[in-house]
């Protein structure tokens, strides 16, 4: 993927667990990655309903966190005593990625988040080409 392309920047947010039965995330900003935005709708008996999809392309030697965080695989992150020097991503529809910087402390406060429900490490090829392929709905 030609380096221009990779101008998008991205607020993910990691499920950490509740706190007084409020989800809790641990926010991690990135940049230099690419974003495509797929818009729909689905007909229903209740009226359309929307159907948007993100796609999200982060490529190994590319990808900077703002706050200098790094990635942990998801089951080192998971028993990891400080999340928050880490993101990772996960399967399971528990993490949101959002575009640009969100202001937010959580995902349901802002207009756009896409729920991760598969994140792909591809290592085809040379390490350059190294990347995660995530789905977002």
């Amino acid at each position: 993927m030609d380096t221009k392309l990779l101008n998008d920047t991205i607020t993910l947010f990691n499920y950490i667990g509740e706190r007084d039965m409020v989800a809790v995330y641990n926010i991690t900003v990135l940049k230099n990655v690419f974003v495509e935005i797929t818009s729909g709708s689905s007909s229903s008996t209740q009226g359309d309903t929307p159907q948007d999809s993100a796609k999200l392309f982060i490529f190994d030697r590319k990808v900077e966190s703002l706050r200098g965080k790094e990635y942990l695989n998801y089951y080192d992150w998971l028993n990891s005593n400080n999340k928050t020097d880490f993101w990772t991503l996960r399967n399971d529809g528990k993490d949101y990625f959002t575009l640009g910087i969100a202001e937010a402390e959580s995902p349901e406060l802002c207009d756009d988040a896409y729920a991760i429900k598969s994140a792909i490490h591809l290592k085809k090829g040379t390490a350059r080409m190294w990347h995660w392929e995530i789905d977002g709905r």
